[in-house]
């Protein structure tokens, strides 16, 4: 039996193979990316240092080999510090094979990690520090200005925020100096397109882009729900489940 496409699907199968590659998720590791032949900035990774109010981000501008193969960006120091390197001689003890490592500067700079937002959408940055060499350092993410997540010596980590083109999150070592070196192993899933999170109308801080009950979703609305029909009700139960939040706000159907 012949069949026929309609020209329906043949539009969505059009949508959907034209899609622009810029829009789609991408995931950024930055260990496999690492070099110092590349430059600094190295594509969407820079390779720096923060003064300890956090106002300033200087690039490394110097790099060299430790135990012959360990790539290293660094700063001022004789000892190569502040810095960032990977473990390419697979040292063990403190020191994770393949991961990066960050060391702050001798006047308790932080040592940073930058990656760049090359285009708006949802980001998710998940990883974590593991325990310093034996002095006690405090690790951070900051998103531009804002702190997202702090720690002392170590800890995992899941930050998810919206960006704009040319913001930054950064990874950073800070607040001590002595046997600091920290191992950093981290990946970045995005940019998507932004999340849209339901919260509640009460929230004093809430992170757009947002619904609430006072905006709610096409044929969603409270005054509605009762006499929606089925299909207006299904559409409201598949646009409250595709969020991420498990809680939803009282006024959803």
């Amino acid at each position: 039996m012949k069949r026929t496409v309609s020209s329906v699907s043949m539009a969505l199968f059009a949508a959907l193979v034209t899609v622009p590659l810029s829009a789609r998720s991408e995931i950024y590791d930055p260990a496999e990316t690492f070099s110092i032949q590349n430059g600094n900035p190295n594509g969407v990774w820079a390779y720096g240092w923060m003064d300890t109010a956090f106002a300033t981000f200087t690039l490394y501008v110097n790099a060299g080999f430790s135990s012959g193969v360990n790539p290293h960006w660094y700063g001022w120091g004789s000892n190569w510090t502040p810095s960032i390197w990977r473990n390419d001689a697979n040292l063990t003890g403190i020191c994770q094979p393949g991961w990066l490592h960050l060391h702050p500067g001798n006047g308790n700079q932080g040592s940073v990690l930058r990656w760049t937002a090359p285009r708006a959408g949802h980001c998710r940055a998940e990883g974590r520090f593991l325990p310093r060499d034996y002095g006690t350092m405090q690790v951070g993410v900051r998103h531009n200005t804002d702190w997202l997540w702090q720690a002392t010596n170590a800890g995992a980590f899941t930050c998810e925020v919206d960006v704009v083109k040319g913001d930054v999150l950064a990874f950073t070592v800070y607040g001590g100096y002595s046997s600091g070196t920290t191992p950093l192993s981290v990946l970045i899933d995005g940019p998507s397109a932004p999340a849209t999170r339901y919260v509640n109308a009460a929230s004093a801080t809430p992170v757009p882009p947002y619904l609430t009950p006072a905006t709610p979703a096409p044929g969603c609305s409270t005054a509605s729900r009762s006499r929606a029909s089925a299909p207006t009700r299904s559409r409201c139960v598949s646009r409250i489940t595709s969020c991420r939040r498990t809680s939803i706000p009282a006024g959803w159907c």
